[in-house]
C-alpha cells in the first residue's frame, strides 16, 4: 500500500510539474511601459469608462504579432507635453504615434517604417476672407501672421525653422479655438486626423473654416527611450512592419475615420 501511494503522490507531482511546464510560455513577455496622451484624440480618448482610439488599437495588434511584448499603460492618462521627458527619462519606454524633432531624433529611438501619415491644415476664422496657397503667403502677413500650436507638439520647431510666428502657449483644439476667436491669432496649424470631431466637440465649429490646402504631411512613429534592450527593439520593429504588410495599420485607421492620413507604412 505505500509503495503503491508513493507511486501515485510521484505521477502527481509528476502530472502538476508537466501542467506547469505547459501554462508557461516558452519565452518571457517583456512589459513595455507606455501611456495615453491627452489632448491627441482619435490616437486616445475617452469612451464608455475606457480608454480607447488609434494607438490602443495598435498596442493590442502588436501584441498579437509580437507575443514577446505586452504594452501596459494605455488605460493611464499623462499630458501629452510630457510625454518625451517621461521617456529620456525612462519612466516610460514607448509612446505611439509620435513625429520626428531634432530634439527627439537624439533623445529617442524611432521605428521605421511609420505608423501612418497625416495632412496638417490651417484653420482661420469664419469671417476671415484670407486666402493661402502656401507659406509664403502666410510669411507675407508678417505680424498678422502668426499660427496657434499645440503646446509640446512637433510641428512648432518646424514652423519656427520656416519663419513662421508661432503661439503654442495652449494645448488642445478648444482651448486654441478660443484664443484663434479671440483674436490673438491669425490660423491654428493641426492635423487634419480628428480634427472635425474636435472642433464639434469643443462646440464652436461654426465660427471657423478650414483651409483647403494641406500645409504639411508628417510621418508618425512608435517610439522607445533609449533605456530599452535591443531586442524589444527589433521586435517592435518587426511587429510595425509586419502590420502595415499585411493592411492592418490601415484598417485601424479606417475604423477611425481617418480621412486625412496619407496611409500606414507599406
Amino acid at each position: 500500500m505505500r509503495a503503491s501511494a508513493s507511486i501515485a503522490d510521484s505521477i502527481s507531482k509528476y502530472l502538476c510539474l508537466l501542467a506547469l511546464s505547459a501554462a508557461t510560455p516558452t519565452h518571457a513577455q517583456t512589459i513595455v511601459h507606455t501611456a495615453a496622451q491627452t489632448d491627441t484624440a482619435p490616437k486616445y480618448q475617452s469612451a464608455n469608462g475606457a480608454i480607447v482610439g488609434i494607438c490602443v488599437d495598435i498596442d493590442r495588434a502588436l501584441e498579437r504579432v509580437a507575443p514577446g511584448l505586452r504594452f501596459a499603460g494605455d488605460q493611464d492618462w499623462i499630458p501629452a507635453s510630457r510625454v518625451d521627458a517621461e521617456l529620456t527619462a525612462g519612466r516610460l519606454d514607448s509612446a505611439c504615434a509620435i513625429s520626428k524633432t531634432a530634439p527627439r531624433l537624439e533623445s529617442l529611438y524611432f521605428i521605421e517604417p511609420p505608423l501612418f501619415s497625416a495632412d496638417y491644415v490651417l484653420i482661420a476664422r469664419a469671417d476671415d476672407a484670407v486666402a493661402i496657397h502656401g507659406w509664403n503667403d502666410v510669411l507675407a502677413l508678417h505680424e498678422a501672421g502668426v499660427v496657434l500650436v499645440d503646446h509640446g507638439f512637433g510641428p512648432a520647431p518646424r514652423l519656427r525653422s520656416l519663419g513662421v510666428t508661432v503661439d503654442d502657449g495652449a494645448l488642445g483644439v478648444k482651448s486654441n479655438l478660443l484664443k484663434l476667436r479671440a483674436g490673438r491669432a491669425r490660423f491654428y496649424f493641426h492635423r487634419v486626423l480628428g480634427l472635425n470631431e474636435e472642433m464639434k466637440k469643443s462646440g464652436m465649429a461654426g465660427e471657423f473654416r478650414i483651409l483647403p490646402l494641406v500645409m504639411d504631411v508628417q510621418p508618425f512613429y512608435l517610439v522607445f527611450g533609449r533605456h530599452v534592450a535591443p531586442d524589444t527593439l527589433e521586435q517592435a520593429r518587426r511587429g510595425v512592419e509586419q502590420l502595415g504588410a499585411s493592411g492592418e495599420l490601415k484598417r485601424i485607421l479606417r475604423k477611425w475615420g481617418d480621412r486625412a492620413a496619407s496611409g500606414a507604412a507599406p
